[in-house]
């Protein structure tokens, strides 16, 4: 299917797009993998005005600030981020969810902000960013800006906080601990669509667990499961050499945290997947994602 009619403005600074974003029936556009298709199809509102961010400079950045948080620009694009040697140091979950994301085609154009700010309860980018504490760093008209975290920034699906005028110009993610293990799984119909249910895992050394879906809820469902194994143990290695650490799982405490956590979260029901599979799919995602991370320590 064809766009519909619409204008194009390509502005070259950011205050500049701040101040077209606050005309009404104006949209920002950045890589476009998410928005471009849902005009095509009429799936979406038709803006009066895309706001082409593509000249911007200096938003394409991949980087670590003074306190180790990991720094992503508007413009950075997701396969970028997913060769990216930062970002598979200091955001691992990051990186596998970005190995799962769409086509590789559409990642060479899609951005990472880009899919933040489209807020899919499907789509991995939100959940992980959700999962890894993301602040979004918002420019608005004037010079304003402003720090929100994205776990409220995201309203529902497809809807932010963002007001007429702001754009996020960058997501902020906090570094991996010490000893932390990240693991993220999904389950999709078939290659390359959006999963029915992705799960972020983040075991911390001494145990304790967080677990963050995508597709469960109409937003990410983020929760701290509490302690589910010991901390981590030194063993001896049978062939001689230096010791190793591991981390021994209690798999049915494990199993009665997502249980609870399940069970006062209803998942979605929708065309594409009842809340039935939805929730069986949680539960298998998030016990395996726990148990691939002690796993791996």
């Amino acid at each position: 299917m064809s766009l519909p009619p619409l204008a194009l403005a390509r502005p070259a600074t950011v205050a500049a797009a701040t101040e077209l974003l606050r005309r009404d029936g104006a949209r920002a556009l950045a890589g476009g993998q998410s928005l471009v298709p849902l005009l095509a199809a009429r799936l979406t509102p038709a803006p009066t005005l895309l706001v082409d961010l593509g000249a911007l400079p200096g938003l394409d950045a991949i980087a670590r600030d003074d306190d180790g948080w990991l720094r992503i620009g508007a413009l950075a694009r997701q396969r970028a981020a997913e060769r990216s040697p930062l970002v598979a140091a200091h955001a691992p979950l990051l990186a596998q969810a970005l190995a799962l994301v769409g086509h590789p085609s559409t990642r060479n154009r899609g951005t990472v902000v880009g899919s933040v700010a489209h807020a899919d309860p499907a789509a991995e980018l939100p959940a992980v960013a959700v999962a890894l504490d993301g602040v979004a760093v918002v420019a608005g008209p004037g010079g304003a800006r402003r720090e929100t975290p994205v776990a409220a920034l995201i309203a529902g699906p497809g809807r932010t906080t963002l007001a007429p005028g702001e754009l996020i110009a960058e997501l902020r993610l906090a570094p991996a601990a010490a000893g932390e293990r990240q693991v993220w799984l999904e389950f999709a119909p078939r290659r390359f669509d959006l999963p029915l249910v992705g799960a972020a895992v983040r075991l911390a050394a001494d145990g304790d667990a967080r677990l963050t879906l995508a597709g469960y809820a109409e937003a990410p469902l983020d929760a701290r499961l509490g302690p589910l194994g010991r901390p981590a143990l030194e063993q001896a290695d049978d062939g001689g050499g230096p010791a190793r650490r591991s981390r021994a799982l209690d798999r049915a405490a494990a199993t009665a945290a997502v249980e609870r956590l399940l069970a006062a979260h209803p998942p979605r029901d929708d065309a594409r997947a009842p809340a039935a599979l939805r929730r069986r799919l949680a539960r298998t995602l998030a016990l395996r994602a726990l148990a691939k991370a002690a796993a791996d320590a």
